[in-house]
């Protein structure tokens, strides 16, 4: 069953029109692709894996990146750094430098971060000598600040500025002061910034800073007002201690000002309708706003609390 989905997916790939040689790829397909890749993964059927990418990477990279995304996360999340699964799946990422050259640089960073996390601090830094001289840091303000993220966690957690080679070491440290002057410099468009404030953020907390992690999301909620990614990491992070649960209800007000149709508002209603003093007017509206969009339209828990407000009120 597994090859036939294979087969059947490279049949439609290699079938497409595409003048610029990379198969169109619609979305219900690469949805396909996840789960064929994850199942494979899941399974340790790495042969499967190999299979995959040297079909459908010639044809198409968006499925080159997906399978180095969900590798990534399975790595986070499923396996602890002593099963065979992990270290095979490490085996897999360190191959996609070769194979994805013009990712090479984000590939490296990211994998280091999941070493580091992992408790793998040696590893992460064998990675950061073989495929992430200085050098490559410095076209992007992105991975300049990512490279400080990398450099403090190592120093912090492992204090392995003693034991490395000091101009490397002391080139990953100077990034974290890079680190600051960037985030105010990472404008390339909300991906980017997204992308590194999530990795920033999560690191800071990770260290225990996480006071300095809401005050930097605060700062940058007021800078930036319309960086969505700053309201869900806030609520994200301020949700791990109920005393805040005053300051989260206006974070996610503030958000579901900005994107009605984010489940957060589901989250809102339902807290303000456990005040003693309900604005019945106001979570209805929420929740109104939020069924307006299709992809709410069938969707439970705002049905739910249609009936509930209509019940109370």
């Amino acid at each position: 069953m597994l090859a036939g989905a294979m087969v059947k997916f490279v049949s439609y790939v290699e079938g497409s029109d595409d003048s610029l040689g990379h198969g169109t790829v619609h979305a219900t397909e690469v949805a396909k692709v996840v789960r064929l890749l994850r199942k494979s993964l899941l399974h340790h059927d790495m042969d499967t894996v190999s299979d995959i990418m040297e079909l459908l990477t010639a044809r198409t990279l968006i499925v080159q990146e997906l399978a180095v995304k969900v590798t990534r996360e399975l790595m986070l999340h499923e396996y602890s750094c002593n099963d065979e699964v992990f270290l095979d799946l490490l085996k897999f990422l360190k191959q996609q430098f070769i194979a994805m050259p013009q990712f090479k640089i984000q590939n490296g960073l990211e994998l280091i971060y999941i070493l580091i996390l992992k408790g793998m601090t040696k590893e992460a830094f064998e990675v950061i000598l073989s495929n992430a001289s200085m050098d490559q840091f410095s076209p992007s303000p992105l991975f300049q600040g990512y490279g400080g993220v990398i450099a403090y966690m190592l120093w912090k957690e492992e204090g392995f500025i003693k034991k490395g080679s000091g101009k490397l070491c002391d080139g990953l440290l100077k990034y974290f002061d890079v680190m600051r002057t960037n985030l105010n410099i990472v404008d390339g468009g909300e991906g980017e910034y997204s992308f590194f404030m999530t990795y920033y953020v999560k690191s800071l907390v990770r260290l225990g800073r996480t006071d300095q992690a809401v005050s930097l999301l605060e700062e940058y909620k007021l800078t930036r007002p319309q960086e969505l990614t700053t309201y869900r990491l806030l609520i994200e992070i301020l949700t791990s201690d109920s005393s805040n649960n005053e300051r989260i209800t206006q974070v996610r007000k503030d958000l579901v000002l900005l994107e009605p149709s984010s489940r957060e508002a589901v989250a809102l209603v339902n807290s303000l309708l456990l005040e003693d003093d309900v604005d019945y007017p106001y979570c209805l509206s929420v929740v109104l706003n939020f069924m307006d969009y299709p992809t709410n339209w069938s969707n439970l828990s705002g049905l739910s609390l249609l009936s509930k407000i209509r019940s109370e009120w």
